[in-house]
């Protein structure tokens, strides 16, 4: 049957179908640690490369992000925030949505982690830039269809609604899905289809047979809806030429096919049987039959649309199959730290270049016949060959796992300074001022007029900036063929320490190095009256003189302070003879007991040994009188990775970036001694 060329028609009636709940990934763009909340984008109408199960054909979604097109009740009336669209538990919801609004063609919203013990962990990597991506779970009500011959449909979702926002580890790749990744029992919701022009779609050759009625009904249905164009003027003295007689066997054979198409259609969308009967007792024709069953669906949804078992988010198959590669390699690396997750399994002994193979394989590539060297090329994407019909994800799992070891390095060094510092975020890279704990904010006695005097806030001379620090590490594809996981899982985590120490080491030289402040005077001198006068071991009276000087402190507005001490920082070598000082003791007498016992923590750092074995210090609380200030980019906090396919080498390669700044602030919450 020819198929008619029509132009759009916006009366024309729609023609319902169904899919599943969809999912897109975005990013987190700010993070407010005191709130817990967290704003993101969670859409861009971006178009997406998606399948259609019910036409089995690919076709471009794109989203209409407009306030015609996007229902934001759900979101707005408080949807979850849900760990990797999971929704079987109630843990499985680690937040909620506050406030969802649409600025500028993007979809914005404020979410809030809950407080619960097992969601820290997350909103930890969230504030720590670990997890960064977003995704929405959606359901489209109506698609505006446009067909051009030779190219991909573009479905435009002209009608449809957010049902809930979840933070996901890998963002979903829905071009990787293949035919035989077919969802099973997977829930449909009816959607509204309208076509821009007459439906030209075709069906493959291998679904011909199994669905022969779909695309010529629709096509029969849209003739009956808009009248035939006039013949022309010559021709319409000619009789019509009569009609072919129709063969009785071709009949029955149609209607037999209407019979099965109707209790197919039926028994996939969950319906009774009851209407399968009807539609075909009554002689309904196919593509008026299909309408019947999809508005059944629309009736049923609008009826009970919250009830359990329509709302349903699925996990993205290539996004579960990523994360199980991922845990295979960890727990091969280092079964101890990594354990191996059910998942995992199916992965469980894989070399480097079995799992390299399985990647070409599950993006349509051959391998039979491929010696491993030839199979690295194909899973590293550096050809493009074995009939390969997506992009490998192996370049991605390999890069997850060195950002898990490397963020596992990080994680593990030992860095002490962390209880002397005060921590903040910088929009950018100019200048940072400190703020002084000097503040002429002293009430004053009203006059007769009762006018107020005006404060003055002092600000801090102190200045520092942010510096970026970075480098970069190579999975070569001899390491692959060579099957050496352990070389570059250890060389990860090293590069992850190595991004610790280097803070360690920043903040350590400010007290170390004695620095000169923005006074002119340097850090440890008589003026600022916080330096011993004479250099003594450790011991309960060089403490109680530290203690003293640090007690004494006044700001810049000559008002006291009345600091106490918190922190013992003694060279790792002294450690001991700390301990000993501030020990609990059990005195005879009252003027032997210990007044620092319970009353100080020991920060002891092997920096200070390379530096002056000798020297030691008394601080106070950061909160108190910030001594040092570090501050990290915003939404950058710690170390950053990035993947991207090698260009100097044969293979990946991941850059590590630190972008931080320190800064010394105040010299009254700190006093040295020199030691002996």
């Amino acid at each position: 049957m020819s198929k008619p060329d029509r132009t759009q028609d916006p009366d024309r009636p729609l023609i319902r179908g169904g899919l599943p709940l969809q999912s897109r990934a975005y990013a987190v763009t700010s993070v407010n640690e005191a709130a817990r909340t967290v704003e993101l984008v969670w859409t861009t109408g971006a178009a997406v490369r998606r399948f259609d199960w019910q036409r089995w054909r690919y076709f471009i979604e794109e989203l209409e992000v407009s306030d015609a097109a996007i229902r934001l009740e759900r979101l707005n009336g408080g949807a979850g925030l849900l760990d990797n669209h999971n929704s079987g538990e109630l843990s499985d919801q680690i937040g909620v949505v506050e406030r969802a609004w649409l600025e500028g063609g993007l979809g914005h919203a404020e979410v809030r982690f809950s407080r619960r013990a097992e969601v820290e962990p997350v909103w930890q990597d969230v504030v720590d830039g670990v997890i960064r991506n977003v995704s929405v779970g959606y359901v489209v009500h109506g698609y505006e269809i446009t067909e051009t011959e030779g190219q991909t449909p573009v479905y435009r979702a002209i009608d449809w609604e957010p049902y809930e926002l979840s933070m996901v580890p890998i963002p979903a790749d829905s071009g990787a899905v293949t035919r035989s990744a077919v969802p099973v029992d997977l829930p449909d919701f009816p959607i509204h289809y309208r076509y821009t022009h007459a439906p030209t779609e075709e069906l493959p050759m291998d679904q011909e047979q199994a669905q022969p009625a779909i695309q010529p009904e629709q096509v029969e249905r849209q003739q009956a809806i808009e009248p035939a164009p006039a013949a022309p003027a010559q021709q319409r003295s000619q009789p019509a030429a009569a009609p072919a007689a129709a063969d009785p066997a071709d009949a029955v054979a149609t209607e037999r096919q209407r019979g099965i198409e109707i209790r197919t259609l039926v028994r996939k969308s969950g319906l009774d049987e009851a209407l399968a009967d009807e539609l075909i007792g009554n002689g309904t024709p196919l593509a008026r039959a299909h309408e019947a069953i999809f508005q059944r669906l629309f009736d049923d949804d609008q009826a009970a649309p919250t009830r359990s078992g329509i709302v349903q988010t699925v996990r993205d198959e290539t996004d579960v199959r990523r994360t199980a590669m991922t845990e295979a390699m960890l727990h091969r690396a280092q079964p101890g730290q990594y354990p191996l997750t059910d998942a995992a399994r199916n992965f469980r002994g894989m070399s480097l270049v079995d799992l390299g193979r399985e990647c070409v394989e599950r993006a349509g590539g051959r391998t039979r016949g491929l010696v491993p060297a030839e199979i690295a090329d194909l899973a590293l994407n550096n050809t493009r060959g074995a009939g390969m019909a997506s992009t490998s994800d192996y370049p991605i799992i390999l890069g997850n796992v060195i950002s898990r070891v490397l963020q596992s390095g990080y994680a593990l060094a030992g860095q002490t300074f962390w209880p002397l510092v005060r921590e903040r975020t910088a929009a950018d890279f100019r200048e940072l001022v400190g703020v002084s704990v000097g503040q002429d904010l002293s009430f004053k006695p009203l006059d007769e007029h009762g006018e107020y005097q005006e404060g003055k806030l002092l600000e801090s001379e102190q200045r520092y900036r942010l510096q970026t620090y970075g480098r970069k590490i190579s999975v070569t594809r001899q390491l692959i063929i060579n099957d050496d996981l352990g070389v570059f899982t250890n060389l990860a985590a090293r590069f992850g320490r190595s991004a610790a120490n280097l803070e360690s080491d920043l903040v350590w030289s400010l007290i170390i190095s004695n620095l000169l402040m923005a006074d002119g005077k340097s850090l440890f001198c008589a003026d600022h009256a916080n330096d011993a006068e004479t250099g003594a071991a450790i011991s309960v009276d060089a403490i109680g003189e530290l203690d003293t000087l640090i007690g004494l402190q006044t700001d810049m507005s000559g008002d006291a302070l009345n600091l106490g001490s918190k922190y013992l920082i003694v060279p790792r070598s002294l450690k001991l003879a700390a301990s000993k000082a501030i020990a609990v003791i059990s005195p005879n007498k009252a003027e032997d007991s210990n007044p620092y016992q319970n009353d100080l923590q020991i920060i002891a750092e092997p920096r200070l040994d390379r530096a002056d074995k000798a020297a030691w210090y008394l601080a106070t609380d950061p909160t108190q009188c910030p001594i040092v200030e570090l501050a990290y980019l915003e939404g950058q906090r710690g170390v950053y990775t990035a993947t991207r396919e090698g260009f100097d080498v044969d293979g990946i390669e991941v850059k590590a970036r630190l972008d931080i700044g320190v800064g010394l602030q105040d010299f009254r919450g700190i006093a040295r001694n020199k030691g002996q």
